[in-house]
């Protein structure tokens, strides 16, 4: 692997606690989202439902450009989740920690910096969400 590369896509080397279990990883990305995602065929990255009440933690483990790739192909045949180097966790919280001083965490696209140890908490009827008249289902007056 070319030194590029490695400084434009760097491994991070973390420390995971899943439902009172703790995992070591070394990835070059994770992703938590918000319930769980479908991750096969055409349709991933929908979501069946948006009030499940967990989150959902992907992590790719030591891919290389040819793993990323059969990562994509296994998500086509809907084999992605079976993948051993491919974690797809799901749960009420999450922390991820780190050697690391701080991180770049992208947000909803926007990029800030944070200082682990990183806490993922999900908060069930925390949003409200608020309806027009005579959609969803709503009778107009």
């Amino acid at each position: 692997m070319c030194i590029r590369h490695r400084r434009r896509y760097p491994f991070l080397s973390m420390r995971l606690t899943v439902n009172g279990e703790r995992l070591a990883r070394r990835t070059p990305f994770v992703f938590i989202g918000n319930n769980a995602y479908t991750m096969q065929g055409l349709a991933i990255g929908e979501r069946a439902r948006l009030d499940e009440g967990v989150l959902s933690l992907y992590v790719a483990q030591h891919p290389t450009r040819l793993g990323l790739l059969r990562f994509a192909f296994d998500a086509l045949l809907g084999r992605l989740g079976q993948e051993r180097d491919f974690d797809v966790l799901t749960a009420p919280e999450f922390d991820i920690d780190t050697h690391r001083h701080r991180l770049l965490v992208a947000t909803d696209g926007e990029v800030t910096e944070m200082h682990p140890p990183l806490r993922y908490r999900m908060r069930p009827g925390a949003l409200t969400v608020l309806v027009p008249p005579g959609e969803n289902g709503v009778n107009q007056p």
